[in-house]
């Protein structure tokens, strides 16, 4: 979904996690390439591109929700990684201006949660 090209911190971290969780047998540079080539050729319309950035910013809550509002104290990293791969998502589809915007309002969200505030703060 991100319209970026170039790979950020966050997406590395965000890819290393998928490449894990897929069980990718091949290195993570072709995984990568395969990414790049399926964006390449997919295109997906506007509306559902809106479609699926509502999607994802539901489930990026509720699974913030899960993991800080409960106090998963050692998957906050992992919320985190999800916060800021939809904001650079939304960065890129110029629905908010900043990284920062996102992670900034989680953080106030969750303000008591100084663990949490911290892993968003690394991803910045």
């Amino acid at each position: 979904m991100n319209q970026d090209n170039n790979l950020s911190k966050v997406q590395q971290l965000l890819s290393s996690r998928i490449i894990y969780q897929l069980e990718y047998k091949d290195t993570a540079e072709n995984f990568l390439a395969d990414v790049a080539l399926w964006k390449h050729h997919v295109t997906i319309e506007k509306e559902a591109v809106n479609r699926y950035i509502s999607w994802l910013k539901e489930e990026v809550d509720k699974k913030t929700e899960t993991i800080v509002g409960e106090g998963h104290r050692k998957s906050y990293d992992k919320a985190a990684l999800l916060i800021a791969a939809l904001a650079e998502t939304l960065v890129s589809h110029g629905l908010i201006n900043s990284k920062d915007t996102l992670l900034d309002h989680y953080k106030q969200v969750h303000s008591r949660k100084t663990a949490f505030k911290r892993e968003c703060d690394a991803l910045k």
